[in-house]
């Protein structure tokens, strides 16, 4: 079910790694946790990356694992288009279709004008574009049993490792921690930590798992994916009395944010010491979000904003537009938070800290008490919320951001869902773990012209699409504060929508200016970076745009 997308003509100097992601953008696209890791250590010149969905964006990051540099190429899955080479390493994509049969098409009209056809061209058929079968409405798809009941209060945190493509969740008994393959129905069980334990948390970086100790003094246990080995840190302070909470993880600093009764308890990733304890009436056990974009937290009951720096977190004197939500998810690859306050679903730009949109919540099963967690798909941009109250009074139900319609999914009491990049939706109960098929996307893509006409290979694949009478075009990019810090680096970066005139093709000509409005009459000027010049830094004057320095390399 899916699709496979074939990278192949494969050219580098030495061996590389693969890593893709969907969505919009590629942003932030030098952070390797936000992709799939698809391998490392690849010498081969052709690879397969299977199980994708159809009418999808997705973003292929090649990494040099010599020098570091790499190229992203980006494709959509209703497109047939391959991409050129480009720098030192070169591919070319091709898609092949694992379901859906197309319709019978007329007997192809031969075409002798064009040298690089070597077979005949096919009329134009709109019935050449099969429906693909993998597309499905929020459901049931399998039930993964476990050998006793999970118990669904306090058990939030399944997580998932991209290296090892399995999903890994907390058994009933306190102790187990049991694993299994995305889109399968087995459920295996991996250890056994030495006492009870609660939630999971994720190193990306460093392919670890943390969990909190049921005993005080509390710790902070540790599984090594890598070595299979089990370490733990123990949380001074931390009481009988208090709550423990939500691990989240800074991608960017390598660092672990264990919550507790106000406090975040802050461990290095790197070496899994505790290096700081930070106290704040502000903090949430549950609703807080890392957004690696600009490296902050969001706190969704207050609207709190953390800037994370070194082994602390310091409140910002600015708050989000809205302070008494209860749930809080990020889109990272387009930097957006949702928020959901009572009976209201909130659109935030992360860039501007502005109200996007605000839509009344709407469908007979709503219940705004006793939520438990809420997080964004990426492959349907929907919203997966879930509520426990008791294991029958409760739900996991898809609420629409754009129309405000929640759907229930499931009616009994469901304690955190969790997303796996194949638009499937996990959500575990007191008796079972459920797997959801995430429903068809809602994000709008261009409509493939239903012809087989041969289309000249595009010089660039991060070229944006005009408007229709092509006033002008518009560009995301990663906004640079400053860029020497150290390395060269891109400080304080925020994802930015720039414009130029249609003639550009890329955002790294001398001459190229570079404007922050559609009449094209502000210049931008600053420094930034932008896929399409790997991993350099770039400066905008104005009147053109100079090369300022490469990410990791002398200022």
């Amino acid at each position: 079910m899916g699709l496979n997308v074939k990278i192949y003509n494969i050219v580098s100097d030495g061996s590389f790694s693969i890593r893709y992601k969907s969505g919009e953008s590629p942003y932030p696209e030098t952070v390797d946790s936000s992709f799939i890791l698809l391998n490392t250590g690849l010498t081969v010149n052709n690879v397969t990356i299977s199980g994708l969905s159809f009418d999808t964006q997705y973003w292929i990051k090649m990494t040099d694992e010599t020098t570091g540099r790499y190229i992203i190429k980006n494709i959509h899955t209703h497109d047939s288009k391959a991409f050129p080479c480009y720098d030192t390493m070169c591919f070319d994509v091709e898609t092949l279709c694992l379901t859906g049969t197309p319709s019978p098409s007329p007997t192809p009209t031969p075409t002798s004008s064009s040298a690089i056809i070597t077979s005949p061209s096919p009329t134009p058929s709109p019935t050449l574009t099969p429906t693909p079968s993998g597309i499905c409405s929020d459901s049931i798809r399998n039930t993964l049993s476990a050998s006793n009941s999970f118990s669904a209060v306090g058990r939030q945190g399944m997580v998932y490792s991209a290296p090892n493509n399995k999903a890994y969740v907390l058994d009933s008994n306190y102790t187990t921690v049991k694993s299994f393959v995305p889109n399968s129905t087995t459920l295996t069980t991996e250890f056994s930590w030495s006492g009870t334990s609660y939630l999971l948390g994720y190193n990306s970086t460093e392919n670890k798992l943390y969990s909190w100790s049921g005993a005080v003094p509390y710790t902070i246990l540790i599984r090594d994916l890598d070595t299979n080995t089990t370490s733990s840190v123990v949380i001074s302070g931390v009481t009988i009395a208090q709550s423990i909470g939500k691990i989240e993880y800074n991608s960017v600093l390598n660092k672990i944010y264990a919550f507790s009764t106000n406090q975040v308890n802050i461990i290095d990733g790197s070496n899994d010491s505790l290096t700081n304890q930070v106290s704040s009436a502000t903090f949430s056990l549950q609703s807080v979000v890392y957004n690696p974009n600009n490296n902050k937290l969001y706190v969704g009951p207050g609207g709190y904003i953390y800037s994370c720096s070194g082994n602390t977190v310091t409140l910002d004197v600015t708050s989000l537009p809205i302070v008494s939500a209860s749930l809080i998810s990020l889109d990272v690859a387009n930097n957006i938070i949702y928020l959901v306050s009572s009976t209201t679903v909130y659109k935030i730009d992360v860039a501007t800290n502005t109200t996007i949109s605000l839509t009344p919540i709407t469908g007979g099963s709503w219940v705004n008490t006793s939520l438990r967690s809420m997080i964004y798909n990426p492959d349907n941009g929907k919203l997966y919320i879930s509520r426990y109250s008791t294991s029958t009074d409760g739900f996991l139900g898809v609420l629409n951001p754009t129309t405000g319609v929640f759907t229930e999914i499931f009616g009994d009491g469901i304690s955190q869902p969790l997303y796996v990049p194949t638009n499937t939706i996990y959500g575990i109960t007191d008796s079972a773990l459920y797997e959801f098929c995430g429903s068809a996307s809602i994000i709008t893509s261009p409509t493939p012209t239903p012809t087989r006409t041969p289309t000249p290979t595009p010089t660039r694949t991060l070229t944006p699409t005009p408007t229709p009478s092509c006033q002008y075009l518009s560009w995301t990019i990663q906004q640079c504060s400053s860029t020497c810090s150290g390395p060269c680096t891109c400080v304080g970066s925020t994802v930015t929508t720039v414009y130029t005139n249609c003639s550009v093709s890329e955002l790294t000509g001398v001459s190229t200016a570079i404007y922050t409005n559609t009449s094209l009459t502000n210049p931008f000027i600053g420094f930034f970076t932008h896929s399409s010049a790997l991993n350099d830094i770039l400066e905008s004057t104005g009147s053109g745009v100079n090369y300022v320095c490469t990410i990791g390399g002398p200022c």
